[in-house]
């Protein structure tokens, strides 16, 4: 397998270069008049579209940690580089709790993706041109195969969109094909100077580096690289050097991070801890492959599921550390008690990220072409993607380029299949499965390809279409559509209520009721319809949806906390009471509902009652400002006023300059004083 004696190794050289010198330059400057025209157009599409104005959830959530002041006791959750581009590129929103936003607004990320999709493009071209265009016929044959890989991504429409939409998977792909591109692919040339190696090298560690900051998966390609400059070198002595470097230059980039959040844990941990939480979802006992919504509360207040968690574990609080491995000895526990099961799982996750269905979940093609027509004139779909680059991947072992290509795509598959499938993961993908499609067109239009036996020639193809189908996912199907729908309603619901705009509310409960007709997506469509009903007057609509919602999803507490409160708001205490009692037997932990007890407990004049559950508020969250205002004012009614103001100033060490909490003491240090 040395690459040296690999006569397609290296490009064919020859008088026709100069002869092709300007077709090929026509080309070229054609091609990216085309690319500049389709974002010109598509781009202000996108900016004005709902999606474009609308983010939700990881959207939210990294805008929200690029708007956040830094805090050194607070470890990253999630990647802790995507939040840096946002800043950098100007696109910190100036108000966090906006949801939002003017066109224009988000514009610098979406530019620097948008860099990153054509940084994406001329790197596949130029490498199909270098490494897989010599191994095809001449004429049209070779510019097929030379044009292929670059085509294929740039006429893949998700790719555009991910590149529109505000998440970190484009900078992501793009690390991934810079790392392709960099992967030592054959011997160096004899005498050539030892500073190109470690200069490679050096830029493979800080590929790998930002790519493991961006999504922690990435550092796969770490021992990837590894091996190929082990693999491909020239002497022992270097080829162990080059390798050291690429290591020790990926731990340099991610160090500062590590090192932040290993001091705010308390121990040695990543850059980022979502590790636990994702192999929960990926492993657990409600597993499919897919992403399943198994962690309760606010994605963006507690995405770890720490509230949840403490109440499972009887602990008053839980860190996100500590969320982490909580969640990873669960998934652990699951696969150690079913391995058959996790194995087989694993199985279908690789299947999963193959298949030919776009999976609709935070961003919907559907959706998006429908706001930005400029997408239908990208008609690659991904099964083609998929199909060509299994295809090649039989032929890859045969070309020192195509079989780190291979390797890269296999590592990245392995990697990722431990986790869960979203449609968005499958990005990364897509370069090297772009370039294997190339080689396997080259090989079929080549002027030498292999002539083995029939079956042997076409078996990888059945395997591959065989993989590409996706075979049994009907249900799943029909369930991610109520979701795609309950996505884009959200997004109308914002925009309805931030404009008074009963026009985008009308859409946003159209599509809601399209949601819940298809009996997807959880209690979120039944919340979401509700209150696009309040907020259009039918406040007997939105009781009614709400009541039906806890029905069909079997009493799911966040349906049961939005009647009470409804009912609250109606002057209904009688029917709101045994409603929070009832729902406190089930959850007695809650934050919410203790909130909800104290207040209506007081109205109802059981003074006790108000005051153990405001105590159990104190106690079970001890960082929520809510107890301590509960708690203080209950014991200042009651004439306690030194205790009560004791409370407050407790509650001001939590959250200082808690408006509440401040004007509350200064009325009862006031009553004191007289």
């Amino acid at each position: 397998m040395n690459a040296r004696r690999d006569p397609a190794a290296r490009p064919v050289a020859g008088g026709a270069r100069g002869r092709f010198a300007g077709p090929r330059a026509t080309g070229l400057l054609a091609a990216g008049l085309l690319l500049v025209a389709f974002w010109a157009v598509f781009l202000p599409q996108a900016e004005r579209s709902v999606f474009g104005r609308v983010p939700i959830l990881d959207e939210i959530y990294y805008l929200d940690r690029a708007a956040a002041k830094p805090d050194p006791t607070e470890p990253a959750y999630m990647s802790p580089l995507y939040p840096k581009l946002i800043e950098l590129s100007g696109s910190t929103p100036a108000d966090p709790t906006a949801r939002v936003y003017a066109p224009a607004q988000l514009r610098g990320i979406r530019l620097v993706q948008v860099a990153c999709w054509f940084g994406i493009v001329a790197l596949l071209r130029l490498l199909a041109g270098r490494v897989l265009a010599p191994l095809a016929a001449q004429g049209w044959r070779r510019q097929l195969v030379t044009w292929l890989p670059a085509a294929l991504f740039a006429l893949y429409r998700p790719a555009a969109v991910y590149a529109a939409t505000v998440l970190l998977d484009m900078p992501l792909a793009f690390l991934v094909t810079a790392f392709l591109a960099l992967l030592p692919f054959a011997a160096p040339v004899p005498g050539a100077p030892a500073w190109r190696t470690f200069a490679r090298a050096a830029l493979l560690g800080v590929v790998v580096g930002l790519a493991a900051l961006l999504r922690g998966t990435a550092l796969v390609l770490l021992p990837v690289a590894m091996a190929a400059f082990v693999w491909e070198g020239a002497s022992r002595s270097r080829r162990a050097a080059a390798a050291a470097t690429v290591a020790v230059v990926a731990a340099l980039v991610l160090a500062p991070a590590v090192a932040h959040n290993s001091k705010a844990a308390g121990r040695l941990v990543g850059p980022a801890l979502n590790g636990g939480v994702n192999l929960y979802i990926g492993n657990g006992p409600e597993a499919n492959g897919f992403y399943v919504a198994v962690v309760p509360g606010s994605w963006l207040l507690d995405p770890a599921g720490r509230a949840f968690l403490a109440e499972r574990f009887d602990r008053r609080s839980v860190s996100l550390a500590q969320a982490d491995s909580l969640w990873a000895d669960a998934a652990v526990a699951a696969i150690r008690a079913k391995p058959l099961r996790a194995a087989g799982l694993w199985l279908e996750k690789v299947r999963l990220h193959l298949q030919g269905w776009e999976i609709d979940q935070l961003t919907t093609v559907d959706g998006w072409t429908r706001s930005a027509p400029a997408l239908r004139a990208l008609v690659v779909p991904y099964a083609l993607i998929a199909l060509l680059g299994l295809g090649g991947l039989a032929a890859a072992w045969r070309l020192p380029a195509a079989r780190w290509w291979a390797v890269t795509l296999l590592a990245l598959l392995a990697a990722q299949s431990v986790f869960f499938v979203v449609s968005r993961y499958r990005l990364a993908l897509v370069p090297a499965l772009a370039l294997l499609a190339g080689l396997a067109v080259a090989v079929l239009t080549g002027p030498v390809r292999p002539r083995p036996r029939a079956w042997r020639q076409w078996l990888p193809w059945l395997v591959a279409v065989l993989l590409v189908v996706p075979w049994g996912l009907g249900g799943v199907r029909r369930d991610w559509k109520a979701m795609a729908a309950a996505n884009e309603a959200l997004r109308w619901a914002e925009v309805g209520a931030a404009s008074h705009d009963d026009a985008s509310l009308a859409r946003a409960e159209a599509l809601y009721l399209q949601a819940v007709a298809g009996k997807g997506g959880g209690p979120a469509p039944w919340l979401g319809l509700a209150m696009v009903q309040r907020e259009r007057g039918d406040v007997a609509g939105a009781e009614k949806t709400l009541l039906a919602g806890c029905a069909a999803t079997s009493q799911n507490l966040d349906l049961q906390k939005q009647v009470i409160k409804l009912q609250l708001d109606q002057k209904r205490r009688d029917e709101a009471y045994p409603r929070v009692l009832q729902a406190l037997r089930d959850h007695p932990r809650d934050g919410d509902l203790l909130h909800l007890a104290a207040v209506l407990s007081e109205q109802a004049g059981r003074r006790d009652q108000a005051l153990a559950a405001a105590r159990e508020l104190r106690h079970w969250h001890p960082e929520n400002p809510q107890a301590y205002v509960d708690l203080g004012i209950l014991l200042a009614r009651g004439g306690a006023l030194a205790e009560a103001a004791g409370v407050f100033r407790e509650g001001l060490t939590v959250s200082p300059g808690h408006a509440d909490l401040t004007a509350n003491l200064a009325k009862v240090t006031e009553d004191l004083r007289r």
